[in-house]
């Protein structure tokens, strides 16, 4: 509750979108990450889900652009809130639920950053060392991402870019 960490357009339902979707999607390893921020700092291959959870709405739209042979990185702030130390950890509640799909069983990474860190600070080449990393522990290799398009600005897919505003 409280206040919103972002202001974006009016009416836009956050559960129903994914930044930088129509550019994301082209790639065979897809990184699911929080917000804005973060997918500027990881770069073209990231969507961010505005939160540590994903709607119905958004699973959907992953499903919809996801191959055989695809693999999804789940790259989340690491860092719990106090009052949800005691509680399955957001990004093994992510993993989970999207394994729960059998479009996604087995090609699901999660990554866990370093405490205090996120996406939208880390070095881009340190962020895709500990994907690999990541992805080998678990017997898989990421993809080559050879065929995607070509780099352009990020957007979510809509006929004009949304207007993003810091609120804090």
């Amino acid at each position: 509750g409280g206040t919103p960490k972002w202001y974006t357009s009016p009416g836009m339902k956050r559960g129903q979108v994914i930044y930088n979707f129509d550019t994301a999607k082209n790639y065979r390893t897809k990184v699911i990450v929080e917000g804005p921020p973060d997918v500027w700092g990881f770069g073209p291959q990231a969507m961010g889900i505005f939160g540590k959870s994903m709607a119905d709405k958004q699973r959907k739209l992953l499903r919809s652009c996801t191959k055989d042979g695809d693999v999804i990185v789940v790259m989340l702030d690491p860092d719990q809130h106090e009052d949800e130390r005691d509680k399955v950890h957001h990004i093994v509640k992510l993993k989970e639920q999207l394994e729960s799909s059998s479009t996604f069983a087995g090609r699901v990474v999660p990554v866990y950053l370093p405490s205090g860190s996120d996406p939208g600070e880390l070095e881009r080449g340190y962020m895709r060392q500990l994907m690999k990393e990541a992805a080998a522990r678990q017997g898989l290799a990421l993809p080559p991402d050879r065929h995607a398009k070509s780099e352009r600005m990020v957007s979510l897919g809509t006929p004009s870019p949304m207007r993003l505003r810091r609120t804090t």
